[in-house]
């Protein structure tokens, strides 16, 4: 069997004991913070970004040290998901492309 160097078993995609759960390294500069259900959080070198489900609807800004959140009206758990996250912060409202391309290969 063949190990990724992730440490992820390539035939079995299992998660070895001595990897966190909570933290799976995606790459170098990813990594994937599960915060509740359908609610995760990818953290990069740039940004905090919140996912509800599988789509990015905030972000922080870790150089400018702001706060943004999609001026899409998602569903009632979705904007659940942003408030609990934001917990009370002010967000800028920015179109939901600023958020689908917030991760795109070119700014990674």
């Amino acid at each position: 069997m063949q190990t990724l160097n992730r440490g992820i078993s390539q035939q079995t995609g299992a998660t070895p004991p001595h990897q966190p759960k909570e933290t799976n390294t995606m790459t170098n500069s990813l990594k994937l913070k599960p915060l509740a259900s359908n609610m995760n959080l990818i953290d990069t070198p740039d940004y905090l970004v919140l996912f509800s489900y599988s789509t990015p609807v905030a972000c922080y800004d870790k150089h400018t040290y702001d706060y943004y959140r999609t001026a899409k009206k998602w569903s009632m758990t979705t904007s659940r998901h942003i408030n609990k996250w934001l917990d009370g912060i002010q967000a800028t409202e920015q179109p939901q492309a600023y958020f689908d391309n917030l991760l795109s290969v070119e700014s990674v």
